[in-house]
């Protein structure tokens, strides 16, 4: 097989797969349950990741194939076309394309990825839930519906000075799944986050465990590989960590590590030798 380039990888959604998306920005791999799997990367070489428009949210290749030196996943023309500012609020211009996109209504919410770990954060309600799936948040609670995304970022920043986190590394989301999640403790330490934020008590929590894990009410030890190629069967995606089940082990590797290298991903499985300590791919 050749060599394929993914611009995206999405997360499980209700009702759909969770996939990667190759460099035509139409054909996609979809990660499903129980399928055997090998990934080869080529970290040699990494290619802009193209660019993504937010009035759609659509993912579309890089008309150049620009070869990327530097930390960013997308070149100076992509970067340009997507036009959007995650730090909207600490500038003095957006684009008008960004202004028409922040007018719209947004959603605070607060997500618990384990470890006592919650943060807050916005989500455009053009995209659903998708913010929070992307993020593997475990656990969540909706705060409030806002008309647009400068007052539920003055929310946001409230709930952050009480308390929660503003990002959350992927270092320590898979740190808080090394051990196996008891919703049910977590669920109460959550809680008592949120009240210790000032929030109502009575915000209902959901979980998102039964759809990363295709239906499972719980998921066990993962622990970070370094085999390449990666393989196993599938057994979760949490967010952008896809987990894979070789021997005995559940292994995890993020998908948004791929996105740029060129891979050649196969309907195989290829025995891991488990070792005492291992690192992660990238």
């Amino acid at each position: 097989m050749l060599p394929q380039i993914i611009i995206a990888a999405k997360p499980i959604m209700p009702n759909a797969d969770a996939f990667l998306l190759l460099e035509d920005g139409q054909t996609s791999y979809a990660l499903r349950h129980g399928d055997e799997i090998s990934i080869t990367v080529d970290t040699s070489v990494r290619y802009c990741a193209g660019w993504y428009d937010i009035a759609t949210h659509t993912s579309y290749p890089c008309a150049d194939r620009a070869i990327i030196t530097q930390k960013a996943k997308d070149c100076f023309a992509c970067r340009k076309r997507t036009d959007f500012n995650p730090s909207f609020y600490n500038t003095t211009y957006i684009s008008k394309k960004q202004a028409e996109y922040n007018n719209q209504p947004h959603t605070v919410y607060a997500a618990y990825f384990g470890n006592g770990i919650a943060k807050a954060g916005i989500m455009s309600d053009s995209r659903g839930f998708e913010r929070l799936y992307e993020q593997g948040a475990l656990l969540y609670a909706i705060i409030k519906h806002c008309p647009n995304a400068t007052v539920a970022h003055n929310l946001e920043d409230t709930l952050i000075k009480q308390g929660l986190k503003n990002s959350v590394l992927k270092s320590q989301k898979l740190t808080a799944l090394y051990d196996h999640f008891d919703e049910q403790a977590h669920r109460q330490v959550f809680s008592k986050k949120l009240t210790d934020t000032g929030l109502d008590p009575h915000l209902a929590i959901e979980s998102n465990l039964p759809l990363f894990t295709y239906g499972n009410a719980s998921v066990g030890k993962i622990e970070p590989i370094d085999d390449n190629p990666i393989s196993g069967t599938v057994a979760a995606v949490i967010g952008k960590l896809l987990v894979l089940k070789n021997g005995d082990y559940l292994y995890g590797v993020w998908l948004d590590d791929f996105i740029g290298h060129p891979l050649v991903v196969e309907p195989l499985y290829i025995p891991i030798r488990h070792a005492p300590t291992q690192v992660s791919l990238f």
